[in-house]
């Protein structure tokens, strides 16, 4: 069933490298690997940047644009989240969690003070996985009550590993409250990739992941690129949430960035409408990813193609995004992995906590 699936979404292979299906053609985006940090080969990095394992400077984000959808229509460009009756915030925006690599946090921590809360993660792909214990010794060195820490891994049989060795008990007393799944097809095992719109319980890999995981007492959120969060199944999405899913996460960075915001306001506010109505719980979590580079583009793109006002801040366009998706999520998320993206992390925080408590 996993293949015929992926058979049926190989004709979007032909798009062009803009609209790349990687969980069908499982290659990536130019731009390099995974919706989540990656530090597999450093040789995939983005562009002549270098890379570094060690700061987890490694290929970035992209996700995919959703064949269909409308990039260039008029919607201002320029609003923001709305306000309760009273003139207060929008329920819960004040405390809205950011999620950032965990080398990003610590190369950056005195800069990100009062800027929290955030959901920190290790992070370790099964081709890099040699790099476990270390993405582990990140985390150890975190002790903020406005971070939550969590690992991100990208197999459920990497996870069963895990769960043996350092062991349940020892991430617990290491502070780990989760995990994120991050499903690609360069760092997923084909197995896996094939069998996300399985939909058994017993067999669907993100069910078992999340599974195995609440077993031990904690939580997952799925992550695969933008364009496999609506292309499963309902019946997929329910083996899912029966196996303990908590929550999937949006790769909105590349959209975004070549399309105005009433239209991806619309994308992520219908994927959250179908998923909680599935999972039968309004408080199914929605997380949505951005990238600073891919921001700063978008706010071009807004100018030209959308009616944003020319001379606004950077990250404008993006901003105007966050505040208007912010009532309908449960977290926002920044990749930052090349020196350029990295160098924006903090200003980009900055624009996003602005422009949802507005």
């Amino acid at each position: 069933m996993g293949s015929a699936w992926l058979d049926s979404l190989r004709p979007a292979c032909r798009l062009g490298a803009a609209s790349l299906l990687l969980t069908a053609c499982l290659v990536e985006d130019p731009r390099g690997p995974g919706g989540m940090p990656y530090t597999g080969d450093p040789s995939a990095g983005e562009g002549d940047e270098t890379t570094s394992t060690a700061t987890s400077d490694s290929p970035g984000a992209t996700g995919s644009t959703d064949a269909g959808e409308p990039t260039g229509t008029t919607d201002g460009g320029d609003s923001t989240g709305g306000t309760t009756d009273d003139g207060g915030l929008p329920p819960a925006v004040d405390a809205l969690p950011i999620w950032i690599a965990a080398a990003n946090y610590l190369e950056q921590r005195d800069e990100l003070a009062g800027l929290g809360p955030f959901v920190v993660y290790a992070w370790a792909s099964d081709p890099a996985f040699a790099g476990f214990e270390q993405e582990l010794g990140l985390l150890q060195q975190i002790d903020d009550p406005e971070v939550t820490e969590i690992i991100m891994l990208s197999s459920w049989t990497t996870l069963e590993s895990v769960l043996q060795s350092p062991g349940a008990d020892a991430l617990h007393a290491a502070g780990v409250e989760g995990f994120g799944y991050n499903t690609e097809g360069m760092m997923t095992p084909a197995a896996q990739m094939q069998a996300l719109d399985d939909p058994s319980p017993q067999s669907n890999p993100v069910a078992i992941f999340s599974s195995l995981a609440a077993e031990h007492g904690l939580w997952t959120v799925w992550g695969p690129i933008r364009l496999t969060v609506d292309a499963v199944s309902d019946q997929a999405i329910a083996a899912m949430v029966a196996g303990g899913l908590r929550g999937v996460a949006l790769q909105e960075q590349q959209p975004i960035e070549q399309s105005c915001v009433g239209s991806r306001v619309d994308a992520v506010e219908a994927t959250a409408a179908r998923y909680r109505a599935i999972a039968g719980d309004p408080g199914f979590e929605l997380h949505v990813q951005v990238m600073p580079s891919r921001c700063a583009d978008g706010d071009a793109f807004a100018v030209a193609e959308c009616g944003m006002a020319p001379g606004r801040p950077t990250y404008a366009h993006c901003g105007d995004f966050a505040g208007e998706i912010a009532p309908t999520i449960d977290a926002l998320a920044i990749w930052a992995s090349s020196p350029t993206d990295r160098a924006g992390l903090v200003p980009l925080v900055e624009a996003l906590r602005a422009a949802v408590e507005s």
